[in-house]
């Protein structure tokens, strides 16, 4: 690559121990630039890895000039590594690859072609696959699915059209001179991305691609990644969310826009609370102060939500008998 010029697309990687799949990552990437390899770079944001990562990474910048590591002397958070990651691109937009996820096959010609069609965008979703851990893609999605190309002259078409699935980081292709000081406020929250579009996308336009040009990789699932993800890690990154939509209002969107992502997340908050009934969380009081804040408005949270989250365990634990037994009759009648 031309090293005078600017590559149209970064590729962004960051990773923390990625040692176990950020091969296939690269490989996504490297198997399609053959013919467009001047068009892009690919950026790697090393967040003080203690794995083989660092090894790894520098076996394929030995084969390919257009990757580049780098590596931060301590581990400053997924937020941070991100930001960083945006300053050390040097693409007009910039693409963030999760470390265990890949790009589907024709995902760069895409995307090229989108940018060069669209020049006026700000920012481009890409739908995506839900995979198990070994990439097989399940046959029914977990979430509502995009069916056709929207080109959103803002961001109030953009967050109603997106169907929710801008919160995957791999699905956002952004444009980096927009990214700037927007995102630095929302570091910390675990949703830096979701705050930056948030913010450029008040004033600029976005394209949403319908094809899955990603596989989200889901390694765990169940209650098995709630006890290793432990209860803050489920319970923060809804109320973080609920906090960048109420600041939506005063950034001029519609209120209809902010009723549709509030109400949405909303109605996801009985599924939160089951999950912590099922890993037996004892903190009910500040779990319920959290919720207040952000839920308070809603009627249904006093008589239902609020409720059912003060539930003892013991009866809790009794319900789940009775449905499992009730299911053991059925099955054998």
């Amino acid at each position: 690559m031309d090293k005078e010029k600017i590559p149209l697309l970064t590729i962004g990687i960051p990773t923390y121990n990625g040692a176990e799949h950020i091969m296939e990552a690269l490989d996504s990437v490297i198997n399609q630039v053959d013919e467009i390899d001047d068009e892009i770079e690919v950026v790697i944001s090393d967040n003080a890895s203690t794995d083989e990562t660092p090894e790894i990474v520098k076996q394929y910048m030995q084969k390919y000039n257009f990757i580049k590591y780098f590596r931060n002397e301590k581990n400053i958070g997924f937020d941070g590594n991100v930001d960083l990651l945006f300053e050390r691109a040097k693409g007009e937009y910039v693409w963030v690859l999760s470390d265990d996820d890949t790009l589907r096959e024709g995902a760069l010609k895409n995307v090229l072609i989108k940018l060069k069609q669209y020049r006026d965008i700000s920012v481009i979703l890409v739908n995506y696959a839900e995979c198990d851990i070994n990439m097989q893609e399940y046959p029914k999605r977990s979430r509502p699915d995009i069916y056709e190309d929207a080109y959103c002259k803002n961001g109030d078409t953009f967050f109603q059209k997106s169907k929710f699935l801008f919160g995957l980081v791999s699905s956002l292709i952004i444009k980096r001179e927009k990214w700037n000081k927007r995102a630095k406020k929302y570091i910390g929250s675990g949703f830096v991305h979701v705050g930056a579009i948030a913010e450029i996308l008040a004033n600029d336009s976005a394209f949403i691609v319908a094809e899955k040009l990603v596989n989200l990789r889901t390694p765990i699932t169940g209650k098995e990644r709630w006890q290793v993800a432990g209860y803050r890690a489920i319970l923060n990154p809804g109320l973080e969310l609920v906090k960048i939509f109420k600041r939506m209002k005063i950034l001029g969107y519609n209120e209809k826009t902010c009723k549709y992502l509030m109400d949405n997340i909303f109605r996801a908050n009985l599924r939160l609370i089951l999950v912590l009934h099922l890993m037996e969380v004892g903190d009910k009081v500040e779990i319920a102060k959290a919720m207040i804040h952000c839920y308070g408005r809603y009627p249904s949270f006093w008589f239902i939500h609020l409720p059912f989250l003060f539930i003892p365990i013991s009866v809790f634990r009794l319900l789940r008998k009775i449905r499992k037994a009730f299911k053991k009759k059925l099955r054998s009648s």
